[in-house]
């Protein structure tokens, strides 16, 4: 009986994410865990598309997510680790004929006018487009949204990964830029990349080098980097999670050979105090090398015996008194 409780082969369920790009980077992900081990990774869909995956997690449909690092706090959410940097690109189609553009604004334009995709409602890009917006007196409702990723736009303003499928997702739409947000000299020096770091502590600014993506990024660009994390449902064991972490890590060879550069920051060694989410105990329980005794690991299989042996010693003690 004991046997037959044992703790391998977890199934956890991850919420797929919405966006594509981030949609192949969890299959990715889970695909890694697939080999017999303490945890399994199953990817389920989002029960509602139209809120992010971490809503799945606080209402308890889901075990794990992904999130941005600037994701509201919820006691019901906790943090495992961060996996990488989810850069925000904002590309705008091109033409040689264009007059040259000297700010974001000359390309992005009026976007009550010009088409725009910035990912599903309540996406990390439409909040801070929305609040661009609404800075320079234009509002939200008036934005001109696409909301099919499949089509055409005549700007795009998402946070995903630094990929080489990224360019081929803009380019089937024709030419586009990258808009870059600053020079890169600009960069503490307090100028106004400083100030939007200063207020929003969980970004970055991330330099996308010159020709990462070919033709879209012809000189260095200057953006905002933001921590995607790995998230836990809060009411998950700690030595599940003390075992989930721990695999993360070890595969970290693994993934880096998916998606060379991407997970190169992947550590046990971060920065604990800027998350937006408390750490999952079992998850901190690793960082500290504190790992579970044989009564955390095995306190449900402990239950199940003593609740045996009560059973056992009330139903012989019963058959004695009859007996007598």
């Amino acid at each position: 009986m004991l046997a037959g409780c044992d703790l391998e082969d977890r199934t956890l369920t991850m919420v797929k994410p919405r966006l594509g790009i981030d949609q192949q980077l969890a299959e990715e992900f889970a695909r890694l865990f697939d080999e017999p081990g303490r945890i399994r990774i199953e990817l389920v869909d989002n029960p509602n598309p139209d809120r992010p995956g971490i809503e799945a997690v606080k209402s308890g449909l889901a075990d794990l997510a992904f999130t941005p690092n600037t994701a509201l706090y919820d006691p019901r959410v906790e943090a495992v680790v961060p996996l990488y940097p989810s850069v925000l690109h904002i590309a705008y189609q091109w033409s040689e004929d264009d007059p040259e553009v000297e700010s974001a604004d000359d390309a992005i334009g009026d976007l009550s006018v010009r088409t725009v995709f910035a990912g599903p409602p309540g996406a990390q890009s439409r909040t801070l487009l929305e609040a661009t917006a609404k800075r320079d007196g234009m509002r939200p409702e008036d934005i001109n949204y696409i909301e099919d990723p499949n089509g055409c736009a005549d700007v795009i303003v998402v946070y995903t990964a630094v990929l080489p499928e990224v360019p081929e997702a803009i380019r089937t739409c024709g030419d586009y830029r990258l808009v870059s947000l600053a020079a890169p000299g600009d960069i503490g020096n307090g100028k106004a990349i400083d100030s939007v770091t200063l207020m929003n502590p969980a970004l970055k600014p991330f330099i996308i080098p010159a020709e990462t993506y070919e033709e879209l990024t012809p000189e260095p660009v200057v953006t905002l980097a933001v921590d995607n994390l790995l998230v836990a449902s809060a009411e998950l064991e700690d030595a599940v999670v003390f075992d989930l972490l721990r695999e993360v890590l070890r595969m970290k060879p693994a993934l880096s050979a998916t998606k060379p550069g991407l997970f190169h920051q992947l550590t046990d060694n971060f920065d604990t105090s800027g998350l937006s989410f408390v750490m999952h105990p079992g998850a901190l329980a690793y960082l500290q090398r504190d790992e579970p005794d044989f009564y955390e690991r095995y306190s449900g299989i402990a239950e199940v015996v003593v609740t045996l042996m009560i059973g056992l010693v009330s139903g012989f003690y019963g058959i004695w008194k009859i007996y007598s």
